[in-house]
């Protein structure tokens, strides 16, 4: 972290009628890491002497006679007076966040004071002004000194707004967001689009810095014609030596009167809720900053700057309905092909969602020609906002396929020879939908037949989340297609099946076991999508393990006795806990223990301070803890521990960091059926424990160390690769 500090300092100026110091301005960053310092002085218009790094990063020792020491944050604060190397700065003034640090610090920090101007600097600005606009005769000398005037007053203002435009009524459009800078020194306006990290693009200019005219039909004038020309109302025969006319000859037009109207936006156009037209499109202001906000008040007089917040979705309500499949289609047509209200409300509820998710899925082409694309893997990005599909090809050696883009962004069509299998589908549209994106499903993009093998996490979990609209991932939809594929089957006998995989009969089965006897007795009815999601639903996990606060109390206390945080401290620490301790009920809220621990300056890594805080032990109330026994932990005199040895920070908290437990999938077969058949007579404990490594080994039938690690690592990958396989060899064989 960096604390900035605003300060000045005289230079004298010798033997010179028009200045005797100058006030030079600076900025002190000060660097908590290390407690280094640097000094810069910002830029000024054309100064005629150096400006920038004034000092570089460094520890900077203190005036004689402690020139053994160094500048702590100690020294620092507004009003303070410092000397570096010979050079007495004032500080005058600092940032927000160096305040409110401070505060929290238990250091009060004065309002920031006025600055002396800098007189050479506007003084040489004055004369170049007026030399630059003075040197040359004639007629538009006027109208350049006030544009000159008002580049100089206003270099590096800017006026920033935020708006939107709202493209929704056209086909694949959506609501953009957008920030405007209007700049004050040329009356120019620049157009910068926030964009989404899923869009894919980078560049955010959306209209580069230039005059906005309010009529876009002024972009046509006639040859020759400039902004900058002007008329000449009369002129008189009073000609020099030279035969040439003098200056005060020509009468000009000062207003304009005979000037072609190329009228442009200005400041007096821009305010919340204002109208932008941008060459036909109509952008909407909703916000500003605190500069144009004191602009505004200071010239105009306004004072209301509320933001204008968009409660409903702004768009055109009759416009043709955005199908989910990416066409536009009336609402006449869908009518007709029968697609429900309820239905439609919810596919445009997931095409409205702001977030623009994207359905990532790993694909292969099984059923190829040659051996060489059949081992070819592929990422298929399908985007919910507009339902289009990218491709993406792994890298493969010795193929002489490069990694890279293997089908851009686009809609793409179903094929006449997909499977129709799955009565699901909907038929609105004859592009992809998002309930055809589903693990096990044949893909026909563009002549190649591509099966999709998994998803990742988040996929899945968003996937599970709008069950609605993908009925793959409905947990509720699956149980009563097992319930209807059980039919035939008596509950004894369900039962007995699941218990003969089960070993050691506590009611957990591998997920390979579970997933081949589930396709057995379902007469391989369900989908790969679907058992996934059974067996997330019933998978069992290991309870996530405490955090090492033995190794960190040992590394607390060689710290604190290193640097002699003695009894006599933690008592005024105990002092300072008890007055904010109204109640006196032996407990502080966690965020003002953190403010406090910080504010006595506890010789300890800020790092490990906050993992102390959200990790020590827990009472009634998680976001309180008892300070009592907190200063226990803490009191190293009367609890000796072995002290730790020195270590990296960053090795530090991955030792003491609870670890993630292992990852074993097992299904826990005794609550499925419990959902599946609820009449069924199980003598298995409800609350089943997860098995460890070595129970699923000897499970499955190993019995030395080495077959039983392969078992754990065979288990980790048994979704990804296990079920991928099966399938295959499945599909190869009905083939």
């Amino acid at each position: 972290m960096i604390l900035r500090f605003f300060a000045y300092f005289q230079e004298p100026i010798l033997e010179s009628s028009l200045e005797t110091y100058r006030v030079h301005h600076c900025e002190i960053r000060f660097y908590l890491e290390d407690d280094t310092i640097d000094v810069n002085e910002p830029r000024t218009y054309d100064p005629g002497y150096h400006q920038g790094k004034f000092i570089y990063r460094n520890k900077i020792p203190l005036s004689p006679p402690s020139e053994d020491e160094f500048y702590t944050l100690d020294h620092l604060n507004v009003g303070c007076e410092i000397e570096f190397y010979g050079k007495r700065f004032f500080i005058y003034g600092c940032d927000g966040f160096t305040r409110r640090f401070l505060n929290r610090r238990g250091t009060p920090v004065p309002y920031n004071l006025d600055p002396p101007p800098d007189l050479a600097t506007e003084n040489r600005k004055a004369s170049l002004l007026h030399t630059q606009f003075t040197k040359r005769s004639g007629v538009m000398n006027c109208r350049i000194m006030e544009k000159g005037l008002k580049f100089f007053n206003n270099t590096r203002k800017v006026l920033r707004f935020w708006g939107y435009w709202d493209d929704r009524c056209n086909y694949k459009g959506h609501l953009r967001k957008f920030v405007f800078l209007y700049h004050l020194e040329d009356d120019t306006i620049e157009i910068l689009e926030i964009l989404d990290e899923q869009d894919g693009d980078t560049n955010p200019l959306f209209l580069k810095r230039q005059r906005l005219l309010k009529n876009s039909k002024d972009l046509l004038h006639l040859p020759g014609f400039t902004d900058e020309a002007y008329e000449v109302l009369n002129m008189s025969q009073l000609v020099n030596q030279c035969g040439e006319f003098t200056s005060d000859s020509f009468l000009t037009d000062r207003l304009y009167t005979g000037h072609p109207g190329r009228e442009a936006y200005t400041d007096k156009d821009f305010g919340i809720g204002a109208t932008i037209s941008v060459y036909g499109r109509a952008f909407i202001l909703t916000e500003t900053d605190e500069f144009t906000k004191s602009y505004y008040r200071d010239r105009y007089g306004v004072e209301d700057f509320t933001p204008l917040v968009l409660d409903e979705p702004i768009g055109c309500h009759e416009s043709p309905t955005a199908c989910p499949g990416g066409l536009a289609q009336s609402s006449l047509e869908v009518d007709n092909v029968g697609i429900k209200p309820s239905q439609q409300s919810k596919l445009m509820s997931l095409l409205m969602d702001p977030s623009h998710d994207v359905l990532m899925f790993s694909a292969s082409i099984p059923d190829a020609q040659h051996k060489v694309n059949s081992e070819r893997l592929f990422t298929i990005k399908y985007f919910i906002i507009d339902s289009s599909i990218q491709i993406l090809e792994h890298q493969h050696p010795n193929t002489g396929n490069t990694r890279g883009n293997f089908l851009a962004r686009t809609n793409v069509k179903r094929s006449n020879n997909i499977s129709q299998n799955h009565s699901h589908r909907s038929k609105v549209s004859e592009y992809y939908l998002p309930e055809d994106m589903f693990v096990g499903n044949m893909l026909d993009i563009n002549g190649f037949q591509f099966i999709l093998l998994y998803a990742d996490d988040r996929t899945l979990s968003y996937m599970e989340h709008h069950y609605s609209i993908f009925p793959q991932s409905n947990l509720k939809v699956i149980l009563d297609k097992v319930r209807e594929a059980f039919g035939p089957y008596q509950a004894a006998d369900i039962l007995l099946s699941f218990e003969t995989n089960d070993r050691q009969k506590n009611g957990v089965m591998s997920a390979r076991d579970f997933r081949c006897l589930v396709l057995d007795l379902t007469k391989e009815s369900l989908s790969e999508h679907e058992i996934q999601t059974i067996v997330r639903g019933y998978r069992v996990t290991h309870p996530q393990p405490p955090p090492d606060m033995e190794t960190l109390r040992c590394i607390l206390h060689t710290e604190l006795k290193k640097f002699r945080f003695d009894r006599f401290l933690l008592q005024r620490l105990e002092y300072t806990f008890r007055h904010y301790d109204t109640c006196r009920s032996g407990y502080v809220e966690r965020d003002l223990l953190r403010q406090l621990l910080k504010g006595a300056r506890l010789p300890v890594r800020p790092e490990l301070i906050n993992f102390l805080v959200d990790q020590f032990e827990q009472c009634d109330d998680p976001c309180r803890v008892n300070y009592c026994v907190l200063l226990k932990y803490l009191d190293w005199e009367t609890y000796e521990i072995p002290e730790a040895k020195p270590a990296a920070i960053a090795c530090i908290m991955k030792h003491i960091c609870p670890k993630s437990p292992p990852v074993i999938d097992c299904v826990n077969y005794r609550c499925f059926l419990d959902d599946v058949c609820p009449n069924i007579n199980c003598d298995l404990p409800i609350v089943c424990c997860p098995c460890s490594p070595a129970e699923y080994a000897a499970r499955a039938g190993y019995h030395d160390q080495q077959a039983a690690h392969e078992a754990t690592i065979q288990s980790q990958e048994l979704l990804k690769n296990s079920w991928n396989s099966a399938h295959f060899e499945d599909h190869r064989e009905s083939a």
